[in-house]
């Protein structure tokens, strides 16, 4: 839909630059988009941006639901979700150490 499009991309510009308000809007506007969808890509980017931004903002039911999402593909060995999983991790529960394996996840 153009109301879950729409909300990702800026959702995905407001966690760049870093607007809360826009980013807590966004998270209410995709709360129900939180399940895959048939497009692999944008299932990811959504899901990405969401649990991070989620996360952010303490939203941990809501983020805990998308970082399990990459979990699951990353057991299954996708290579693609494996860094996501980590960073969305490290976000969780910052520390240097957690974004350094999140990084070394990326090569």
């Amino acid at each position: 839909t153009t109301l879950r499009d729409t909300s990702t991309f800026r959702l995905f510009l407001a966690f760049i630059f870093w607007d809360e308000e826009c980013m807590a809007s966004m998270l209410d506007n995709l709360a129900e988009f939180t399940d895959p969808d048939i497009i692999w890509g944008r299932t990811c980017l959504r899901l990405c941006f969401i649990g991070l931004a989620a996360f952010t903002l303490g939203r941990n039911k809501l983020a805990n639901k998308c970082l399990g999402y990459f979990k699951s593909l990353s057991k299954l060995g996708s290579p693609n979700v494996t860094p996501i999983y980590h960073f969305m991790k490290a976000t969780a529960s910052p520390s240097r150490a957690k974004f350094d394996e999140a990084i070394s996840h990326c090569e």
